[in-house]
């Protein structure tokens, strides 16, 4: 939870810029199945010309305050059976249904982020980076594989398999990281104030449970 701005203290991000709204409008899929704000994607995309402008503003009202709307905080998550039988809660797919107007401010800021990012990964980072692959490390250790079979060098590799790594997400931590981009405190509290305050909505068995969230990253932030 953001409770000490003052820990944060590079200057505040420019504010958001309407190409931007209409770029994360015009990239994102044309979702006709109305979110818990009861708008859909396909209503922003048809309406762009006129709702960009009002929109902009919302978003930068939310980026200078820090705070978001509670809206935003809500998530409502279905689950989609995997199988025609599901037998456990493994065999179920979750799908998170939340603000499509907040989805699109993470959207944005993650652009931001990840554009400042590129300047602290090292050219060998490939994993969780858009454009990018594995094939080059593979063919690496594939060939110190070979080498060190060949001159009878003793080798050991380590595989590491993270089992819902986005779901376990640790949000002090993202704050800390974000802080070490130089990423502005404005973003970082509102960031911070959406998920520390996040509750999730499940329907079971027609029972509607109410749960706090507490760590992981929402579906879509990471796009």
């Amino acid at each position: 939870m953001f409770n000490n701005a003052t820990q944060y203290t590079h200057p505040d991000e420019p504010e958001i810029l309407q190409h931007e709204v209409v770029h994360a409008i015009v990239t994102s899929k044309a979702i006709i199945s109305p979110r818990p704000d009861r708008i859909t994607m396909l209503q922003l995309k048809l309406g762009i010309e006129s709702i960009a402008p009002h929109l902009t503003a919302a978003l930068n009202q939310v980026l200078t305050n820090g705070r978001t709307p509670e809206d935003w905080k809500t998530v409502k998550i279905s689950l989609l059976p995997k199988t025609t039988k599901p037998k456990n809660v493994k065999n179920y797919r979750p799908v998170a249904l939340f603000s499509i107007v907040s989805k699109l401010f993470t959207k944005i800021l993650t652009r931001r982020i990840t554009a400042k990012s590129e300047d602290y990964l090292e050219e060998s980072r490939a994993g969780f980076r858009r454009g990018r692959g594995c094939a080059d490390n593979i063919q690496v250790v594939a060939q110190m594989w070979e080498k060190c079979t060949e001159f009878k060098i003793s080798l050991v590799a380590v595989f590491l398999d993270i089992i819902c790594a986005f779901n376990n997400v640790n949000w002090t931590k993202i704050s800390e990281i974000q802080n070490n981009l130089r990423i502005g405190r404005n973003v970082i509290q509102a960031l911070s104030n959406s998920n520390s305050s996040a509750t999730g909505e499940l329907n079971v068995l027609n029972k509607k449970m109410k749960f706090k969230i507490k760590r992981g990253v929402r579906q879509g932030d990471t796009k």
